[in-house]
This record gives C-alpha cells, structure tokens and sequence, in this order.
C-alpha cells in the first residue's frame, strides 16, 4: 500500500508539473494561435482532430493506470504501467503539436526552433517506455540460446538495459541540442522512432509466435503499431504531396486515431493461447 501511494503521489505530482509547463507555452504564445486560427485555413479542423485524439488518448492513460494500480503489488516494469506512460507522453507531445502547427507560420524562427527541439525531445521520452519493454523481450529471447546463457540472469539484464537506454538518452539529446537545421533534426528523429516501431512490431510477432503475453493480444498489437508505423512513413510523403496546407496533418493525425485504438483493443483483449 505504502509504494502504491508513493507511486500516485509521484504521478500526480508530475502530472501537474507538466500541466503547468504547458500552459505557460500556452499562455505565452496564445496570441499566435489566434493568428493563425484567423488567416490559415483548415486550422481549425487540425484543432478539433488533435484535441479529440487526446481526449482518446487520456481515456487510454486511464485506463491503463487503472489497471495497474488495480494490480495486487505494481512494479515498473509492468506492461500497464509502461503503455500508461506512454500514452500520457503522447498526450503532452500532442499539446505541443498543437503549438508546434500553430505557430509555423507567425513565430521568429529561432523561437520556433527551440519549441520544435523541445518536441523533439518529448518524442524520445515517449519512444523509451516502448524502448524499455522491447529490450526486456529482446534479452529475454537472446537469454534463451546457449551462446548467450548469461543474460538468464535478470540482474545482469537489467544492467544492460540501463545502459542501452542511457546511450540512447544522451545520444539523442546531443543531436536535438547541437543541430541547428529543423529539416536533419527531423529526419534524425525519424531515425530514432522507426526502428523503435519496428521492433515492437517484432517484440509482438515474438510473443504471439511463442504464446507470451497472455494478458494482451499480441496479434492485434502488430496490426496497431504496424498502422502507426505506417502513418509516420505518411506524414513526410503527404507532406510532399500537399505541400504547407494543412490537411495531410488530417489525414495523418485520424489515421494515428485509429491506429491507437487498434493498440487499445489489444491491450484490453487477453490473447486465444
């Protein structure tokens, strides 16, 4: 009882630091929003898709933590609590994409800049709870051959772990931080989030094929996060496509919608083995 009020107290606690960071970028860039709602067209409907996805995604952030806190003991290494954060990430990346389409057209670039490298950086936080998981699985798989007998041991895993997500961590914040070109900032992080997909992807086919993870559907998780992969690939194709109108974030943004709740469905429907 004691860890599980430590750990709400410890969510609410940073749920409310976010809250408020957000609104003061808000705050400070309202009078942008405006603008661009008034002189852009099509805005308004990037507004209404991007705020109903949240209200999705909170639904799924929820639910999730209900799950989990629900649980007899919580541990963070719980599938729960790791697609609970990140879909609450997602929801704080989402918050700055409103501002990051909003204020394209109207804010000096340095200042546009130093909003998107801050996108950025919420990506990679968002990508780490699928990163954390993958790795279990992937190390778990590899424990399971005799050339590499030592990673049967979850401490010498857990080390490993560490360090993998610490190169990456720091790996990623020196390009976010030292590049200064939006384009390769873009591309670099596209880098970093497709291979991250992918291996979800084959974590799930992994589990599904061997009959793991029994308490979420593997099969349907493959199909939502292969949506979702394929929804990044969309959004620099439309991009070029439709040029600097606004409905390939649309088309973009209700196909990622869909996707999410293929994945909720599969995290909510207990496997058939």
């Amino acid at each position: 009882m004691k860890r599980k009020n430590t750990y709400l107290s410890v969510l609410i606690f940073s749920i409310l630091v976010s809250t408020i960071g957000v609104a003061i970028l808000y705050f400070y860039l309202f009078s942008h929003i405006i603008d661009t709602l008034e002189t852009v067209d099509g805005m308004w409907y990037i507004l209404y898709i991007i705020i109903f996805r949240m209200v999705v995604l909170s639904v799924l952030t929820i639910y999730m933590f209900r799950v989990w806190f629900r649980q007899e003991k919580q541990y963070l290494t719980d599938i729960p609590f790791l697609f609970a954060l990140f879909f609450i990430i997602l929801i704080y990346g989402k918050s700055l994409d409103i501002l990051v389409n909003f204020t394209y057209f109207n804010l000096p670039k340095d200042q546009f800049f130093t909003l998107l490298k801050l996108r950025h950086f919420i990506v990679v936080l968002n990508m780490l709870p699928l990163v954390f998981f993958s790795l279990e699985m992937i190390l778990y798989a590899l424990s399971l051959k005799e050339k590499y007998q030592k990673l049967s041991d979850e401490n010498y895993r857990d080390k490993i772990r560490k360090v993998i997500i610490i190169i990456i961590c720091v790996s990623e914040s020196a390009v976010i931080i030292l590049n200064n070109n939006i384009t390769i900032s873009s591309v670099y992080i596209a880098i970093f989030v497709f291979p991250v997909l992918i291996i979800i992807i084959w974590v799930f086919y992994f589990a599904h094929r061997n009959k793991r993870l029994s308490q979420i559907n593997a099969k349907i998780l493959i199909y939502g996060f292969g949506l979702y992969l394929i929804s990044q690939f969309l959004r620099p194709i439309l991009h070029i496509q439709l040029g600097e109108i606004p409905y390939f974030i649309i088309i973009a943004e209700i196909v990622d919608l869909i996707a999410f709740i293929i994945i909720f469905i599969g995290l909510r429907k207990k496997a058939n083995y």
